[in-house]
């Protein structure tokens, strides 16, 4: 078992909203994983996602996110992940089911650097509205200890 802090950046990437872009965001949060087996694991994830000003092209992001995620390490440093969000959105009110595959490899076997592909779909219409019917991206996360 064991615990984590993290802190992320979400840059504006369009000029247009969702499937592509999204606004300048923070996002701390707080993790606990328990390793399940050698090549799986579960983590549950708590998550504030705010985003920074307004551009007028984006909506106003403000969720706070429940997430079980559950991660399979395959051949050659490679990973898959199904990650779940349950968010509750703070700024129209509203609870936002989301559902995210991704697909990724880490840069070294210290696993401190990963490159990953997503897609993320919201898993109820009523849920569209407030964030977005689906969305793809490309991630870069680097993990240490301390």
């Amino acid at each position: 078992m064991r615990h984590y802090l993290s802190l992320g950046l979400q840059w504006q990437t369009s000029s247009l909203p969702f499937p592509i872009g999204a606004a300048w965001a923070l996002q701390p949060g707080y993790a606990v994983a328990l390793g399940l087996a050698r090549w799986v694991s579960l983590t549950a994830q708590v998550v504030w996602l705010r985003s920074l000003g307004s551009t007028g092209r984006y909506p106003e992001i403000n969720f706070l996110l429940l997430e079980p995620i559950l991660v399979g390490n395959l051949p050659s440093r490679v990973f898959i992940a199904l990650d779940t969000k349950l968010g509750w959105n703070l700024a129209a009110g509203g609870f936002v089911p989301l559902m995210k595959g991704v697909l990724g490899i880490y840069t070294g076997r210290e696993r401190s650097l990963s490159i990953s592909t997503w897609y993320q779909a919201s898993l109820k219409t009523a849920a569209i509205p407030q964030s977005f019917k689906y969305e793809v991206g490309l991630g870069l996360a680097y993990f240490f200890d301390w």
